[in-house]
């Protein structure tokens, strides 16, 4: 797995499994897609507010609303049993979040934020797509490589936003480089391909039968994994326009 909120949601029923539903009221596919659905109006809500006050607000409150949305990423994966109002008020501050930056950089790079939003949207159906023809699939090893792959990223990310605030590739950190677009590129293959992962683990909930509850976590995955494919990309498009 390389989503960790998904990931706590087979880990811990796969375990439990006996062949049998774990619930009286199983988790289903239609559930899932409702929350992601519902979790999606509060993240563009919040997109749209951020957005739309980020000139005023400034780049202190968009770290403010990053971090205040890692710790509510964090209570999401490890809280138990899971609230679903917390994992609306990570898809509202990390939409303010992805408001401020995304007019930030549109107002540099015009058009930018659209472009993002398309490739992440193109992005997600395609492998939907994919993934319900049976076309691409995750298995172990596959599943092993990405998690490796994606915290190895994760690391790199972390090194490169702490670097940016030493004036490092001009505060692009890492990204600011030679191997900038590089590195920009292979966030955006492991963010687009994460979502393999995402729906086999969906549709493993579905089959091991989990509490209706985990729909909420499982929708926050999702939300999750498209965020990080949208700023991934933003990131990417900001440094083509900016060569």
């Amino acid at each position: 797995m390389s989503n960790p909120a998904i990931d706590r949601v087979i880990g811990e029923y796969a375990m439990q499994s006996q062949g049998a539903p774990l619930s009286t009221k199983p988790v289903t596919l239609d559930l899932v897609v409702q929350r992601t659905v519902i979790s999606g109006m509060v993240l563009g809500i919040g997109v749209m507010s951020g957005w739309f006050m980020g000139v005023s607000w400034g780049a202190g409150m968009a770290i403010l609303f990053a971090l205040t949305g890692m710790g509510l990423a964090f209570a999401n994966i490890f809280m138990k049993p899971i609230r679903p109002i917390l994992v609306l008020a990570y898809a509202l501050v990390q939409g303010l979040f992805v408001g401020v930056l995304s007019n930030s950089l549109n107002s540099i790079y015009p058009g930018i934020a659209q472009q993002a939003l398309l490739g992440a949207s193109v992005a997600f159906g395609t492998m939907l797509v994919l993934y319900s023809m049976r076309i691409v699939r995750g298995g172990a090893k596959f599943m092993r490589i990405l998690f490796i792959s994606t915290i190895s990223y994760g690391v790199f990310a972390l090194i490169s936003f702490i670097s940016s605030f030493f004036g490092v590739g001009d505060g692009w950190g890492l990204y600011g480089g030679s191997f900038g677009l590089l590195f920009a590129g292979i966030g955006v293959v492991l963010a687009t391909i994460s979502f393999i992962a995402d729906f086999s683990a969906i549709e493993d909930a579905v089959t091991l039968g989990v509490d209706e509850r985990e729909s909420w976590r499982l929708a926050f995955g999702l939300m999750v994994t498209f965020i990080w494919l949208y700023v991934e990309l933003l990131r990417l498009l900001a440094i083509l326009n900016r060569r």
